[in-house]
């Protein structure tokens, strides 16, 4: 029930991120250039974490296929 939870939880964190996407988006089009700026920022900001997520990931992705692969190799052994 816990991860069913958190899986609901993070798909509706997934939503609300792209709507907040698309507010930027927006923002950055606005006449006044403090919020254009202040928008660019954000999304400069929200990129490069987003970025910096994605290579964690991957790396993580990386150091549990090498973990399986040394518990199979074990396993034969």
């Amino acid at each position: 029930m816990r991860q069913e939870s958190a899986e609901l939880a993070r798909q509706e964190l997934q939503g609300m991120m792209l709507r907040a996407a698309s507010v930027i988006n927006q923002a950055m089009d606005h006449p006044d250039p403090v919020i254009s700026l202040r928008a660019a920022r954000y999304a400069i900001s929200f990129g490069t974490s987003f970025a910096q997520l994605q290579q964690i990931s991957s790396e993580l992705d990386e150091l549990r296929d090498s973990l399986d692969s040394k518990h199979q190799d074990d396993d034969e052994n």
